[in-house]
This record gives C-alpha cells, structure tokens and sequence, in this order.
C-alpha cells in the first residue's frame, strides 16, 4: 500500500477512536451525574423520611399517652360510679327493709290486740294468717301482701317464742348496713347495730290498757264518827 494512503488511514482511525473515546467520557461523565443527583435525592428523602418519621413517631406516642391517660380516667370515674350506684341500691333496700319490717311488726301487734268478744288472743303460728284472721268469720286482714326480706329477696328470719308464737322478724342478712343513727322513735333499738341481722321487728305489747292486776284500790271513806254527849 502506498503511503499516503497509510496515513489517511491511519489519521481516520486515530480520529474515530478519540471520537469514540470523547463519546463514551460524555456518557460517563453524563452517567455519574445523573448518579449523583440520584444519590441527591436519595439522600433528601431519606433525610425527610427520617423527619417523617420522628414526625410520625412523636405524634403517635402523644396520642398513645392521651389515650392511656383518657382510659385511666375513665376506669376511675366508672369505678366511683359503681361505687356510688351500689351505695343507693344498698340505701334504697335499707328503707325498704324498715317499711317492711315494720309493716310486718305492725301486723303482729293488730294480730295480738284485743278485740273484745270476737276471739280470745292466740298465738300466731304462721304469718300468712296476717292476710286473712282465720280466727273470725269475717274477713279481718292485718297486712296487705305477705312481703319477702328485701336484702336477700328471701324468708324472714321469725323471732318465735313456743308459747307465745311469733313475735317478730329479722333480715337474714349479715352486710353491715349504712344507717347506724336517726332512727325514729319506735326503732331506736337500732342505733349503733353493726349488722342488719341486728334490727329485730319485734312485736311490743300495748301498755295503754291497765291489767285489773295492777290497779290500785280505790280507798273507800271511813264511817263518820257518831256524835256523843260530852262527859260529865
């Protein structure tokens, strides 16, 4: 081969390969740019994420540590309304224990009153005679319904005497109860009982009628002395 023709050859090639060279060093150059600006962004949105997150976090335990609390004081309020709801129910079967003791106690004190010549005094043996006197034809009732005790939704407890016959009732009950003063006059033996099975509705005779036993004489005036002559 000639040889210009080997240095036109030569020139050609060396300038293609510095063409190629230049152009693989501009993808290169282009190619770690856009790396860089891809690590850029990479970098911005962990650092934001980060943020994000603490953002996130710091939010969440406030509103976890809200609801802790909101719960704690919800439990306590629920707990003292409990409390309080129970306290009435207990106050509400205390007054219906004391209607009902002394509407029973009542009955057995018309039971056992005199009645002149209708019936003599008999024991009474079963309080379900107190809605009908089965002692007279007529229909005599000395309580109205036969009530339950109101503590245990169950049977009295009777004070019976085995000649005398029932005198009373008593809650089976054993609470302690929340009345302990202010009792009226007719149950005062109730002051300072330290449980309910303590408050007897006990059946007290009446002492406005006088035995015969105990009425004193009635003084009867001496004869007046005759009037005598004066002696000599």
């Amino acid at each position: 081969m000639p040889c210009h023709k080997v240095r036109i050859v030569t020139k050609n090639c060396a300038g293609r390969c510095f063409a190629v060279v230049y152009m693989h060093a501009a993808v290169a150059n282009m190619i770690q740019a856009d790396v860089a600006r891809l690590f850029r962004q990479a970098g911005i949105a962990i650092s934001r994420g980060r943020e994000n997150m603490k953002k996130f976090l710091n939010q969440n335990g406030f509103t976890f540590l809200t609801a802790v609390i909101m719960v704690i004081i919800m439990g306590v309020s629920l707990g003292a309304a409990e409390m309080s709801w129970r306290t009435i129910m207990k106050r509400e079967r205390e007054e219906e224990l004391l209607f009902r003791g002394r509407q029973i106690r009542d009955a057995i004190n018309r039971w056992y009153a005199p009645r002149g010549a209708e019936h003599v005094s008999t024991p009474l043996r079963d309080l379900k005679d107190l809605l009908k006197d089965p002692r007279t034809p007529q229909t005599v009732r000395h309580l109205r319904r036969l009530y339950t005790d109101p503590l245990t939704n169950g049977e009295w407890v009777l004070i019976n005497d085995p000649t005398k016959g029932i005198q009373g009732v008593v809650s089976a009950s054993q609470e302690k109860p929340l009345k302990t003063d202010g009792f009226p006059d007719d149950l005062q033996d109730f002051t300072g009982k330290t449980a309910y099975s303590d408050w007897r509705f006990v059946y007290k005779p009446s002492t406005t009628a006088t035995s015969p036993l105990n009425q004193m004489p009635t003084p009867v005036n001496p004869p007046p002395t005759p009037n005598l002559p004066p002696g000599p």
